[in-house]
């Protein structure tokens, strides 16, 4: 069946803090939570919906149960604390994900035994600063990584055991920062290290050994610092740096997550031992070697690094060996459209045609334009960007003075976020914000609803104090105040009529439910209501093509394949004689991990332990770990010495 490929998945206890909270969680064991839902549900959870600082205007859409411009709640969601997590001394094992954050302040992750778990051990994601992951047992997470920082995540990893992982033991990912250091990462199936898309990462005094491929892996990645590791008997290459094109990565969102094609990477004193592939390669990265250890490396080199090989060998123990990269940190993928310039053209198609609804989208779209504009010359305010604010205000002030909801409802916004709080301005953003839930605006509706949450009770009285001044103005037909917004009232008769429709109207509603605080809270739940129905219906929707493309392309791949394959090898009989070699060679390499287990062991065998008291030092006497029962248990699992294990 492939729905299974890509479904919904039964709702499952979750443990969440979000905006502003503080999770402690402490010598406890945490198992069977969590699930893949539309929220943070994911296991133990610290997270704040969005990093509104740093998103842009409309994302924030995606994770509140209203679907709407939400620009709407920045004046509100900006005063919100970031969330704050301590999670210290449990186990946690075998929940949906370990531990998952997004957007917190600080995330303190210490000596926990996290294992076992379905997708990631430990995946703190998002803008989530100080992030501290240090002595933890972290194993055999069942689909993917062991740490996984991904999009813009800052912190350190150090002093855990990343065992037996199905991805790599730690990633950095999408433009993530961290120092990972004294980490013991063996026997994961994908590799040891991954640097993808994220500069400037330290990866000192580790051991990394006996991994399924490569030891450190460095794509799309600049300034990787590799140096004094013990690299291992890993599968694949000791150390990788590549320039790799990801385009085919669909689900890639290149605003958020843009790329350079270019690596670099600094390799110095590290021991380079029996890895499969090759010591160190290159794929158009650049790379800088110099006082590594080679001497029990079968294979050396490979990929743009082989010509090298004499170079490196003479002088890398006199001076670092620079390896030119071919890649250029200003290869920023092409697929990210000017993508603003455009949207104001086709805005502006839209307004020829007759359509006055493009005038709010033109304005904001300018506003965005001037603050591009100011980021790329941030001493001064030219002719060009006062002139884009100027035309954006005015064509949202002519949108708002036709009565259009949206253009009044960004009107309020930027007088409520703009303006100090006793200034007319503001007084005008409270009276416009009315105005606009009267004309129908569910966003502006719900954002009363919030006010007093986030604002306060008082707060709220103040705002409702400017329904009556709201209420006067549409009954005249005179939506904006003449002297700050320099306009004059709607001339056209049905733009009139069309406000006092809207003022008769509300009129009824607020009084058959009582007053206007019970008329807001009732619309915010339908709205609410609604809009939830309306996010899942579209979710399955598009999780149903999904499922059809997948199984459209499932079939096309087998079907394809086979005949790819029956041909082949009709044409090259030598095939059968590489996959015997192939064979072959990992024979070997079975037989040569067999016959290092115990030297390997006693050599990585006092990290271990000291990591193991590490972590004990966090733990309560009910919770410490047994050193002598962990060592032999890593050491059947890790370092067996027969065959076939």
């Amino acid at each position: 069946n492939y729905k299974a490929t890509y479904d919904f998945e039964s709702q499952r206890p979750y443990l969440l803090s979000t905006n502003g909270g503080e999770l402690y969680i402490v010598s406890s064991t945490i198992t069977g939570l969590g699930y893949k839902g539309l929220f943070s549900s994911f296991g133990i959870s610290v997270s704040q919906w969005k990093d509104l600082e740093t998103y842009t205007s409309n994302s924030l859409s995606s994770s509140l149960p209203i679907i709407y411009n939400t620009s709407a709640f920045l004046p509100f969601f900006k005063q919100q604390k970031k969330p704050r997590g301590f999670i210290i001394g449990n186990n946690i094992v075998n929940n949906y994900i370990g531990i998952y954050s997004k957007a917190t302040g600080k995330l303190l992750i210490l000596g926990n035994v996290i294992k076992g778990n379905f997708r990631y051990n430990v995946d703190p994601h998002d803008w989530s600063k100080n992030v501290i992951v240090g002595y933890n047992l972290i194993e055999g997470a069942h689909k993917a990584h062991g740490v996984v920082f991904s999009r813009y995540v800052e912190g350190k990893v150090f002093k855990n055991l990343c065992m037996g992982n199905h991805g790599a033991g730690v990633m950095m990912d999408r433009r993530s920062k961290s120092l990972i250091t004294q980490n013991v990462l063996l026997g994961n199936a994908l590799g040891g290290v991954s640097l993808l898309e994220s500069d400037n990462n330290f990866v000192l005094n580790n051991f990394i050994m006996r991994n399924g491929a490569y030891g450190v892996f460095v794509r799309n990645s600049l300034n990787a610092q590799v140096v004094n590791n013990e690299l291992l008997r890993n599968l694949g290459s000791g150390v990788e740096v590549s320039v790799i094109d990801i385009r085919y990565q669909s689900y890639r969102n290149l605003y958020k997550d843009p790329y350079h094609l270019a690596s670099s990477a600094w390799t110095e004193k590290n021991a380079l031992e029996d890895n499969l592939k090759c010591a160190i390669k290159t794929v158009l990265g650049g790379l800088a070697v110099y006082r590594n250890d080679f001497s029990t490396s079968p294979f050396l080199f490979g990929g743009d690094l082989t010509p090298y090989t004499e170079e490196i060998l003479k002088y890398q123990k006199e001076r670092p060996v620079i390896v030119p990269g071919l890649g250029d940190p200003k290869w920023i993928k092409k697929t990210i459209p000017p993508y603003l310039r455009e949207l104001l053209k086709l805005e502006e198609n839209v307004l020829r045609s007759g359509n006055e609804e493009a005038l709010v989208p033109m304005g904001l779209t300018k506003l965005l334009m001037a603050k591009e504009t100011l980021k790329e010359n941030l001493r001064s305010v030219g002719q060009l960007e006062r002139e884009l604010i100027s035309s954006g205000l005015d064509k949202i002030v002519v949108a708002a003075n036709r009565g259009n909801k949206d253009g009044i409802l960004e009107l309020a916004l930027l007088s409520l976020t703009f303006s100090k709080k006793d200034s007319p301005l503001f007084k005008e953003g409270e009276t416009l914000l009315w105005e606009a839930a009267i004309l129908g605006s569910g966003q502006a509706t719900y954002l009363l609803y919030l006010i007093p949450y986030f604002k306060g009770k008082e707060e709220g009285r103040l705002i409702r104090s400017a329904f009556k001044k709201a209420t006067k103005r549409l009954k005249e037909g005179k939506p904006l105040c003449n002297y700050l917004w320099k306009v004059k009232p709607p001339e056209d008769p049905k733009v009139k009529e069309s406000l006092r429709q809207a003022y008769r109207r509300s009129r009824k509603e607020v009084a058959l439910y009582g007053d206007e605080e019970r008329w807001v809270l009732a619309r915010a739940d339908v709205i609410a209501e609604r809009a939830f129905k309306e996010k899942v219906e579209r979710l399955k929707a598009r999780i149903e093509r999904k499922n059809q493309r997948f199984y459209r392309y499932f079939r096309w791949e087998k079907e394809i394949l086979k005949r790819v394959a029956s041909q082949y090898l009709a044409e090259n009989p030598e095939l059968i004689r590489l996959v015997e070699k192939e064979i072959t060679i990992s024979k070997v390499w079975r037989i040569k991990l067999k016959s290092s287990a115990k030297s390997d062991f006693e050599r990585v065998k006092p990290a271990i332990t000291e990591t193991l008291k590490g972590i004990n030092a966090f733990r309560t006497a009910k919770m410490k770990l047994n050193l002598d029962e962990e060592l032999k248990r890593i050491r059947r699992r890790y370092f067996a010495e027969e065959v076939g294990h």
